[in-house]
């Protein structure tokens, strides 16, 4: 009824009448258009329509018919959209970022250990050296059996504590 009572052109606010004039101008060639734009009701209420239209010919004389149908929700809901969408682009670059960072302070962090593990293994492995090397030696010409027992218990613990070593430096 609302549309009933306008021109054409009085349900196009200002900023898109031109619009208005280029799809009637279609319409007129064509015969037919659909498009979106935003109106105007009586009280010049701005919304958005969807718009189909057509000419008819009736006894010789040209009508237009047309649906409008208020899409301002589902065009509000689609921008409203678009903004979660474009925060949550924002968001994954901002994730991106961030694991990215970690990633490189968790590889910085890696090779520190790796390192640390390396010197300590090789340091822990130079003082067992003479052990290694002395302590064969000293059950070889050692006499009294508890004291060739004890070597053989420092022999046994220090190549166990050569092997951690080894392992402990192949693991790293």
């Amino acid at each position: 009824e609302e549309f009933k009572q306008l021109n054409i052109m009085d349900i196009h606010p200002e900023d898109s009448r031109e619009l208005g004039k280029n799809e009637l101008n279609k319409l007129i060639e064509s015969g037919i258009i659909k498009f979106e734009a935003h109106f105007k009701r009586k009280n010049n209420e701005v919304f958005f329509g969807d718009v189909s239209s057509s000419i008819i010919s009736i006894g010789g004389k040209q009508y237009v018919q047309g649906i409008l149908r208020d899409i301002t929700d589902r065009k509000e809901a689609e921008c409203k959209l678009n903004e979660a969408h474009s925060k949550l682009k924002d968001m994954n670059i901002n994730l991106e970022k961030k694991v990215s960072e970690r990633t490189e302070r968790i590889h910085h962090l890696l090779k520190q250990k790796d390192e640390f593990i390396n010197q300590l293994g090789h340091d822990l492995k130079n003082p067992l050296g003479p052990l290694l090397n002395l302590l064969p030696l000293l059950l070889k010409d050692e006499r009294d059996e508890k004291k060739k027992e004890m070597i053989n218990v420092m022999i046994r613990n220090t190549g166990y504590m050569k092997n951690l070593v080894v392992k402990t430096i192949e693991l790293a």
